[in-house]
Order: C-alpha cells, then structure tokens, then sequence
C-alpha cells in the first residue's frame, strides 16, 4: 500500500504530537505503521528513535540507526543516540567510541 502525502504527513504529525503528550506507545505504533507503509521516510524514522530510547529499547533504536546509516543519513544527533543505546545496553567502551564519533560531526 502506498500512501499519498497527506496521509503521510497526518501519520507523521500524529506520532509526533503522541510523543509531546507523552504517549509512547501510541507514537511507536503510529510510527511503526507510518514505515511499514514508506520505510523511506526518515523523519518518522528519526522520530521512532526518540521514541524507542524513551520507551528504553536499544536494541530497537540501533536496528532503526544502522537503517538511516546505510541510507546514508549521517547526522550527529544519530551518532548521540547511538551511543545512548549503547549505555543503556551497559556497553560503556562501544558508547564512548560513537560518542567519539558524535563529538567530531558535532565539531563540523
């Protein structure tokens, strides 16, 4: 199924004011669904991220980061959310590393 634009975007809007107003999992499900339907879009992606660092799911969130990596989607704020996965997940050395790595995007 594809979805025309204004759907999309209502998709989109809805997930993100779901998140405002604090009701994770109706925007991961709302986000969740948006991508299903256009795994292109990356700003539902992105929001996903928050999303899932906020419902405390790392995995899930790295999964979501190497997607918008191999669509070559590198963005700081990606690198600081990676390395948040990787606290949550007690690997310190891995967050420290793609800290690093978020200090030199930010740096540029």
């Amino acid at each position: 199924m594809i979805l025309d634009p204004i759907t999309q975007n209502a998709l989109l809007l809805q997930g993100w004011l779901a998140l405002q107003y604090g009701q994770l999992t109706r925007s991961q499900i709302l986000l969740e669904a948006l991508l299903k339907m256009a795994p292109d879009d990356y700003q539902a992606r992105k929001m996903l991220i928050v999303v899932l660092l906020k419902l405390d799911l790392p995995e899930q969130v790295l999964t979501h980061c190497v997607k918008l990596k191999n669509a070559n989607i590198n963005e700081a704020e990606l690198w600081l959310c990676e390395s948040q996965a990787y606290l949550m997940m007690e690997q310190q050395e891995k967050a420290q590393q793609v800290y690093q790595n978020y200090l030199l995007w930010k740096s540029n």
